[in-house]
């Protein structure tokens, strides 16, 4: 399996613990932020070309566009799930200085699922990763190539 990010490495990791993956979100989980964008964009385009703003209007409008291009990329990019021979970690930037850290031990999942959310997920080959724990669940949306991070999951947890 590749590995999405080129590292072996983490924060936090233990002498005997070998990273097996690390798994980012399916890129294309921001194309309702671009949407959003493009859109706003649109709207502030034709309303520029009937003159109804001015140009310090145009300059704020374009640098809030700007921040939220930002701040979705920062929160896409820092998201990620590192998969050990001992633990999941699930890292998730809430936004640009908000970060949770979970890490859940593979000895303590008693389940493991996937699902396809819909038609896009099945062409472009994204889904869900579902693991249950006494605690609660693991929930890994937008996962890239679902299958083989579940069948990967499964052989770590054959063991325990």
């Amino acid at each position: 399996m590749s590995k999405n990010i080129l590292i072996n490495t983490f924060d936090g990791q233990r002498d005997d613990e070998t990273v097996e993956t690390i798994v980012r979100k399916n890129s294309l989980f921001l194309w309702k932020f671009f949407l959003v964008m493009i859109l706003f964009l649109a709207l502030f385009f034709v309303s520029l070309s009937l003159n109804f703003v001015n140009l310090y209007v145009c300059a704020g409008v374009l640098f809030i566009l700007f921040c939220i291009v930002v701040h979705c990329l920062i929160v896409w990019y820092f998201s990620i799930y590192i998969i050990t021979d001992q633990r999941v970690r699930t890292i998730n930037q809430k936004n640009f200085f908000i970060k949770e850290v979970y890490d859940i031990e593979l000895s303590k999942i008693q389940h493991i699922g996937y699902k396809i959310p819909n038609i896009m997920g099945y062409i472009l080959n994204y889904g869900t990763i579902i693991a249950q724990t006494d605690s609660g669940d693991l929930i890994m949306h937008y996962i890239p190539e679902p299958d083989k991070i579940y069948n990967l999951l499964q052989n770590l947890t054959k063991g325990n």
